[in-house]
């Protein structure tokens, strides 16, 4: 069975958390909604930035709000998508990006 694989999963840093959950999907599901949680807090901020996207898009930013939080997005996580959080600067604190297997045939 094909599945959805996380990539570095938890934290990159330290003091910095971000995850996307599931961390398991079938390929046969795609898109699939995923949920992002993040904590920045140990930085010393108050605010954090995400930006998302599928291979072939750029970056958009997602969410601008407090560095705690947690979000789901729509059905549209495709293979290779990549969720990006950022100081409101723009510096990069962690990235996390899923990646798939083949569907197994019945």
């Amino acid at each position: 069975m094909a599945v959805l694989v996380l990539l570095a999963a938890g934290c990159s840093r330290n003091d910095v958390l971000l995850e996307i959950q599931p961390a398991q999907v079938s390929e046969c599901d795609l898109p699939v909604a995923v949920q992002v949680t993040w904590d920045a807090s140990g930085r010393g901020l108050d605010l954090a930035q995400l930006e998302v996207h599928n291979p072939g898009r750029r970056p958009t930013l997602w969410i601008q709000n407090a560095a705690v939080g947690s979000a789901a997005t729509g059905k549209w996580a495709m293979d290779g998508f990549t969720v990006t959080l950022r100081t409101r600067e723009g510096r990069e604190l962690a990235r996390r990006s899923l990646t798939t297997t083949p569907c197994s045939e019945p």
